[in-house]
């Protein structure tokens, strides 16, 4: 029984999957998006850094550029911006661009990809009629599903496999 809780306790280290880090503190000259798959007519949070301080930084979409809108960065040169992804959106990938003044004076632009992608419960062949509200973020993905039947295929394989080693053991004790 030892033997068949080790293997179960390796097999789940073995097919853990790492979970992605965001680097911490931001990096010099970056944007962050508090959501990078939005939906059409929800509000994200945009952040970039190392803006001169007191400029005027304007927020566009591309793909039919939209002003999403303009913010002034505080000292440290950091601005946030609450945005709405227009309702008309057309799903898939976008572009944020921050564009502003940079500390020594030049024009400083900095950019970030987000995929804009359907509500739950809108439409789709698959709708039941489910709670659309959108209160709660997406998160996470549907790959770990396999993942989790392969490893408790491989518990089950060990589980067998220790099984018929102590049979053989047993026989041959006995056979002795």
């Amino acid at each position: 029984m030892k033997r068949v809780l080790a293997c179960a306790a390796l097999a789940v280290v073995l097919l853990a999957a790492p979970a992605a880090a965001q680097q911490y503190p931001p990096a010099v000259n970056s944007l962050t998006i508090s959501d990078t798959t939005p939906t059409p007519g929800q509000t994200i949070t945009i952040e970039g850094r190392t803006f001169a301080a007191g400029s005027t930084v304007t927020v566009t979409m591309e793909s039919d550029p939209v002003t999403l809108g303009t913010a002034v960065a505080d000292d440290q040169g950091v601005f946030t911006l609450q945005a709405t992804i227009p309702i008309d959106t057309a799903l898939g990938q976008h572009t944020i661009t921050a564009a502003g003044q940079a500390p020594d004076g030049s024009a400083l632009v900095l950019s970030a990809t987000i995929t804009v992608v359907q509500a739950d419960g809108e439409g789709g062949a698959g709708d039941a009629g489910g709670d659309s509200s959108g209160a709660l973020p997406r998160t996470g993905d549907d790959t770990s599903l396999p993942l989790a039947k392969l490893g408790l295929g491989l518990l089950v394989l060990g589980g067998l496999v220790t099984a018929v080693a102590a049979k053989r053991r047993k026989a041959a004790a006995l056979h002795s």
